[in-house]
């Protein structure tokens, strides 16, 4: 990306997000990599609060043909969320809100929502089984309350 244009990114970027964008080499260290420790310097580190700011993001990306990076926790092993050169990580680390709903057992979690939280906050719904009930054998087997976790499509057990 020419020095300009990047300039340019960078400028939207701080107008935007203020604090919230990280631009200096020093704060985007740890965003270049995940578990595996390796990777190249993303152009900058964005940590939107709401779904407003993450398409205000969408939209300015788009507009100078940046790449955008999601990343959660960055714990994986996989690369995922390592940055391309020039990039724009998205950390979504604080979009935190959830909702759990104990009549239609179902959760509405934003990105940044840790698995624990949510598993803590089901926790009222079957505190029985809460402790030793481990949601791939809920899941694969028929078996377990129908407060359970539900994963891969799989809405009932």
């Amino acid at each position: 990306m020419a020095l300009s244009r990047a300039q340019g990114v960078l400028d939207e970027l701080k107008a935007l997000f203020g604090p919230r964008a990280l631009l200096s080499r020093a704060a985007k260290e740890v965003y270049r990599y995940d578990a595996i420790l390796v990777g190249p310097e993303p152009l900058a580190v964005v940590l939107p609060e709401s779904r407003e700011e993450v398409a205000a993001l969408v939209r300015l990306a788009r507009r100078h043909g940046v790449v955008l990076v999601p990343r959660g926790a960055g714990s994986g092993l996989s690369g995922g969320a390592v940055p391309e050169e020039g990039s724009i990580v998205v950390a979504f680390t604080r979009m935190t809100r959830l909702e759990v709903d104990p009549h239609t057992q179902t959760a509405w979690a934003e990105p940044g929502v840790t698995t624990a939280r949510v598993s803590e906050a089901a926790l009222p719904l079957n505190p029985r089984t809460q402790s030793t009930l481990l949601p791939t054998g809920s899941t694969m087997m028929p078996c377990g309350p129908k407060a359970c976790w539900v994963w891969a499509g799989v809405t009932s057990t």
